[in-house]
């Protein structure tokens, strides 16, 4: 094997556990969606309704850097699920914002146990393992794509332990106002999210569809 036929094999095996690292991630923004928004609603927590709502938005914006990573990127049809992403990360954001407020106008106490506990805490305990290997991986190719995700991944980390805490509060010390201050979070974090979806759109738009590809950044 020649010396360029070496490390096209090793890029593909890189890029395949790019994409097996993502899809793990994707896997767990799954489960944190169907658990957050059921015992969220359940149990009329809006910090974790939040959380669920949030990471069905990753889940799709998971999608959008697997097909990046595989090639099959069209410049236009890329600019547009970034900004349908950043539209749902802004109305995550003001549903969970207009909810927070009025239940901390109307002092609504959420019911908090062990599962919403458990709930909260799944991306809190399993991401982080996951984004020292996507930066890692996002190195060795020179990604800016995976490097990004793992960006994501990480604030998502963050965000579920301050949700946790938020939770934990309610459930020790009663403190009900800590879920919706949590649900606030969320609210933050998503609209930043959806202004650097927004501006990658726009960055692409501007280069006429020749900003980086996955292909482009591999080595």
């Amino acid at each position: 094997m020649d010396g360029e036929s070496f490390v096209s094999a090793e890029a593909r095996e890189l890029r395949s556990a790019a994409l097996a690292l993502v899809a793990a991630t994707a896997v767990i923004y799954l489960a944190e969606t169907a658990a957050g928004v059921l015992l969220g609603v359940t149990a009329g927590s809006p910090a974790l309704v939040g959380l669920g709502l949030d990471s069905a938005v990753k889940l799709l914006a998971a999608f959008v850097v697997i097909w990046e990573l595989t090639g099959r990127r069209d410049p236009r049809q890329e600019r547009i699920a970034l900004r349908l992403l950043a539209v749902a990360f802004f109305a995550v954001a003001a549903y969970l914002a207009a909810d927070s407020v009025r239940r901390l106008g109307a002092t609504a106490e959420p019911d908090i146990a062990l599962p919403e506990l458990v709930a909260a805490g799944l991306g809190a305990l399993l991401l982080p393992p996951l984004v020292i290997a996507k930066r890692a991986l996002a190195h060795r190719l020179g990604s800016a794509t995976l490097m990004s995700d793992a960006d994501k991944a990480r604030l998502y980390a963050v965000l579920c332990a301050t949700v946790l805490a938020g939770l934990a509060l309610e459930l020790a010390l009663g403190w009900w106002w800590a879920d919706p201050l949590a649900a606030l979070a969320v609210a933050g974090l998503a609209v930043r999210e959806g202004i650097q979806d927004w501006a990658e759109a726009t960055m692409l738009s501007r280069h006429g569809g020749d900003a980086p590809t996955a292909t482009q950044e591999s080595i």
